[in-house]
This record gives structure tokens, sequence and C-alpha cells, in this order.
């Protein structure tokens, strides 16, 4: 009999599927290596914390499985506050196995609590947690934490801590519905974990915990029927999710679902949403690029302002008056439903009765902005770029001195930040000598916060200078990076570095119109069926990287080798590698901005399915 571990509710159903039925999978990159080494060493800190803040707290130190499990009985009877390294016996009529990083005692029981090398809480106006400190970490001690509620990643942690409260329960009536997690600051929130959510209380933690749990035990039992029944089929199907990226089985459902076609791999497209396209008839990217946007999109209103209307009649009530009768006419009181529809750009009667019945009438209605997911799966059907709805790529904003940005991030901080110059036109001498020219601000030493402050000051700074030069001139500019990464980045800095001048200086240039997010002009520009990852676009902008892997994930073991290899020469290879790759991340979005203006794309509005095109 097969028990499950405490991540199998929140785990891919596929992933477990495979792994039940034999498959190998991928060996773990150096960077999800990396990562596990640096949460295991967050987990010893914080344990460390805690024996020193924490009278009387055990360690559970024995190898043993039995002996262990022993220990961990004893320091239970003996009521200690806390348990380091716990080993719970498994819960066979459960199908349950594990043991979380700590037990907190509780005035009835046990709590049990993890270490997570991630943030557990998000902002939130009305959101309100429970939470702890390392100096008084208990739960009697927590207080409400105003403005913070659970993360979706702290979902999945929640999750996690209810199969260790089903495993405390199995062992012991006297149990409670909480457990905490401690985040990647060292902050201790408490989690209730049978409180409704949503104001459903079909919807807690511990309803969906056992309802996931349930479909994996399902999973696996089938999984492994099938290996001695191979006519079985398997229960659940390969749908691309966030999580696929860090999953060693990516590849062989990355094969299968590409050969399937499968509606899932639409960028954009929530995989419960492409359960509900698959069970309305389009299971592949083909048959959902067939429906029409406009037609979709107007359904959804319809759906949304007013959901008893008939949608057949609507239609039919359309062809059966003047082409030029107000849709208004058609709608009657219903005020929201003619302000969607003016929008949507469907005015009179003869607008709604060219709209495609099929779609109006398709059955996923429910699945996401269908115009936005349709126009992307016609884009992946073709396999090319498109131009958006409606878009002008005279909208491009190009400006006499333009200034590319990218950093990098290494788990000590934000150690690199670079810039690319370049000009439309011959400016200024001062300018003019920088155009083409990348500069970094970089430090390969550890940084802490005042380093990270000292990079952001000195980038600003040259910032401030450039552009008052470029004003001078009479010329403008602008700086352009891609994503929100970079703002992000510079408001974390000044805010654990508690500067209120940095953060009001920072919150100035977030609030620039000088400064512009490339990404976000690339999805008001284009329709992709790839998704919007700079180095997907850039390619298509005809730019390559120099290095033969470029990534992110990747440039994180490259800073390991820059800083703490043991050769002076393998140091300055990975330093320059470093650079190397900052710099060409520049000139991609350069690249990617001038190709968006000056690109000649058809526009979306034009597609027609492969078969038909040329007819």
């Amino acid at each position: 009999m097969v028990l499950l571990d405490a991540i199998a509710a929140g785990r891919c159903p596929v992933a477990i599927d495979r792994q039940a039925a034999g498959a190998t999978g991928t060996e773990a990159t150096d960077v999800v290596l990396k990562w596990r080494d640096a949460a295991a060493a967050h987990r010893r800190a914080v344990g460390e914390s805690l024996l020193r803040s924490v009278p009387g707290a055990m360690v559970i130190d024995a190898a043993d499985g039995a002996d262990a499990q022993a220990a961990t009985l004893a320091a239970l009877d003996n009521m200690a506050p806390i348990i380091l390294r716990p080993r719970l016996s498994p819960d066979v009529a459960g199908r349950r196995r594990g043991s979380p990083d700590f037990l907190f005692r509780h005035e009835r029981g046990y709590l049990p609590v993890m270490v997570k090398r991630h943030r557990v809480a998000e902002v939130s106006t009305n959101g309100r947690l429970l939470g702890s400190t390392g100096e008084r970490p208990q739960f009697a001690d927590a207080v409400i934490v105003h403005g913070r509620r659970l993360g979706a990643v702290g979902r999945n942690d929640a999750l996690e801590l209810a199969h260790y409260f089903r495993l405390l329960q199995a062992k012991s009536a006297e149990s409670v519905p909480i457990g905490g997690v401690f985040d990647a600051a060292g902050d201790l929130w408490w989690i209730r974990l049978d409180e409704p959510r949503g104001g459903d209380a079909t919807r807690s933690i511990l309803a969906t915990y056992d309802r996931e749990f349930s479909l994996r035990i399902s999973v696996v039992d089938r999984a492994k029927a099938r290996l001695q029944d191979s006519s079985l089929s398997p229960l659940v199907v390969p749908l691309h999710k966030n999580e696929c990226s860090r999953c060693r089985f990516e590849a062989a459902c990355s094969r299968e679902m590409e050969e399937e076609d499968s509606v899932s791999l639409i960028p954009g497209m929530q995989w419960r949403h492409a359960l509900a396209h698959r069970a309305a008839g389009a299971p592949t990217r083909a048959a959902f690029a067939r429906l029409d946007p406009l037609s979709a999109h107007v359904a959804q209103i319809l759906k949304k302002v007013s959901p008893v209307q008939d949608i057949e009649q609507l239609i039919a009530q359309s062809k059966s008056v003047p082409p030029e009768t107000p849709i208004g006419q058609l709608l009657g009181e219903h005020m929201e439903a003619r302000r969607q529809f003016r929008r949507a750009g469907i005015l009179l009667a003869s607008d709604l009765a060219k709209l495609d019945p099929v779609t109006m009438n398709y059955g996923a209605l429910v699945g996401g902005d269908l115009r936005i997911l349709i126009e992307r799966s016609r884009a992946a059907v073709s396999g090319l770029p498109f131009r958006a709805r409606g878009a002008d790529p005279s909208d491009v904003q190009r400006v006499d001195v333009e200034i590319d940005l990218d950093m990098e991030r290494a788990d000590g901080g934000t150690y690199l930040w670079g810039a690319l110059v370049s000009t439309t036109r011959p400016i200024d001498p001062a300018i003019d000598a920088e155009a083409n020219k990348y500069r970094s601000f970089v430090d390969f030493q550890p940084l802490g916060s005042e380093g990270e402050v000292a990079l952001v000051e000195e980038l600003l700074d040259w910032l401030d200078e450039f552009s008052a030069l470029a004003q001078q001139a009479g010329a403008t500019w602008s700086v352009n990076y891609y994503s929100h990464a970079e703002i992000d980045e510079l408001r974390r800095i000044a805010r654990e570095h508690g500067d209120a001048r940095l953060a009001a200086r920072v919150e100035g240039v977030a609030a620039s119109k000088h400064w512009i997010d490339l990404r976000v002009v690339a999805e008001q520009q284009l329709v992709v069926g790839h998704g919007f990852r700079l180095k997907k676009l850039a390619t298509l902008a005809g730019f390559s990287w120099r290095d033969e892997e470029p990534s992110g994930s990747a440039s994180m073991t490259w800073y390991d080798k820059a800083v703490e290899a043991p050769s002076e020469e393998e140091r300055t290879f990975n330093r320059q590698r470093l650079l190397a790759y900052n710099e060409d991340d520049c000139r991609a979005t350069l690249a990617l901005r001038t190709w968006l203006r000056e690109a000649d794309l058809a526009a979306i509005e034009e597609w027609r399915p492969p078969q038909d095109s040329g007819s």
C-alpha cells in the first residue's frame, strides 16, 4: 500500500501518477540543488534560533526511523514546549506519512510548524493574519497582523499543514486544526485550517485538503493497477501549470501535451479552465482557435450582467428587426449590458446578427477571458506573432535618449544593475560618447543591506545625472525595463533598509512617465502563442544571447562560482559571463522595442484557419 507525504495534496496529480507508475523523470538541476541546500540552511537557522529562545525545546537526533518515532513519542509525553525534527509514525489507514519541521505545544495538543524559504503572507488592505516573532514564537503569544493575508504559495503550505494535522489527529483525539509556517524572513504565521474561506465552510483548508488528497489516492491506486492491466487509462492527463518548470516530469508531459495540442498550452490558460474547455468540446488549441473571439466576449458579457438572457433568442431577434436598430432596444432595461456591449463595439442589431451562435452557446464561458485566449490560440496554431486588436505600432515610444535597464539577483541580494545607453539622433558630445555603451553597477563581494543600497544609490545618481544632461540638451529620454522585477527590487531594497528618503526616491521612479515597462508595451502590441518571456520575444526580433544557456536561474549558479570558486581564473570567467549575460538582456529589450515599432505584422483580425490559408 502506497502512503503519500505532505506535499501530495498540493502537487500535480499527473506527477504523482507518473511516479507511482515507475517513471523516473530527469535529475535535479544545479539550480534546484542550490535551492534545496539554501532551504535546508534556512531550516537549520530557524531551529537554532528556537533552541536559543525557548527553554526546554527538544531535538530528535535519532537517525533510525523506529528510534526517532519512539523519541518523538517520549517528547510528546514529556510535554516539551517545542520538538525539533520530530518523526511521526505513519497513518496506514489514512494512507499518510511524513513529519513537520517542528511540533509546538498547545493547551490541547501539538501544532505542526514548517519552515519555508519563501514569502507566506502578502499585502492585502482588508487582510489579517496571526503572526509570532522568533523571540516569542508560541501560538499563545501570536498577535493579529492587519493588512496581510495568506498568499498563493502560502495556501499550498497550508495544505501541507492540514496533512500533518490529520496525521496527529489519527494518533490522538486531542488535536487542534491550526498550523504555522516560518517564512523566508523568519516570521511565523499561524493558519486556522478549519476556518471557512469566502464564507463557505466547504472551502476551508481542511476541506480542500481532504478532497485533493482523496483524488491523489485514487490516482495512485489507478497507476498501480495499470502496471497489471495496460488497458486501463490514467485518471488524469497532463495540463500545463506554473509548477511544470520545477517538475522532473516536465519533458515527458510537454511532449505529450504538444502531441495532443493541449488547450492548456495557451498562454494565460489556467489548468482548471483548461479542464472546463476540454469538457466543453475544445480540448486542443486548434479546436479552441475556431471559436469566435468577439462572440465569446459578448457571451461572457451576457453571462455576467444578465445570466437569464436567452442568447439564441437575442440573436434571432436581432435578425428580425431592421439592421440599424440600436442594441439598447433589444436589451431592454439591462443598463449594465448596454454599457458592456457599447464597450465591445456592439451598437446595432446588425452587429449582433453577425455573431457566431456556436460560440455564443459555448459551454465553458467561465474559463478565463475567452477573447484573449482564443486570439492567443490562433497565434499558437499559426506559429506566428500578430499585431494585437486595435494596436498601432506608432504607439511604441521611441525617444532621443533611451536607457535599457536590467538587474541580476542572487541569494545574498541584488549585486548587479546594468544599463545600456542608445540614442536615436545626435544629441550632445557628452551623451553621444555614451551611445551603444553598456555600464554596470556591480559588487561581487558579500553585499548585505548596506551593499545593496550603495549600488542602488550609485545607479540612481548616475541616471539622475544622465537625464539632467539630456534635458539640458533639449532631448527626450526614457528608462526601459522588462516586467516589474526591477521596480520590485528597488522597492524591496528601500523597504528592508528602512530609509524613508530612498523609499521616496524609488516611488518617484516608479511613478515617473520616463520609466517604461516594456512587457506592458509588448502585451498591448502583440498576440503570441507562447507567452511573453523576454527571451522568446527578443528571438522573434532577431536577437540572440552570446551565452549558450541564458537564463536567470542558471545565472545564480554562475554567481556562486564568480564569488566562491577556488581559482581566480574561474571566478573571473564567471564574472565576465554574468556581465555579458546582463548586457545581452539590456540589448534584448532594445532589439524588442525596435522590432515592436518597425515589424510588419499581420493583425490578429486577419487570422484564418491554417487549412483555409491561400483560399
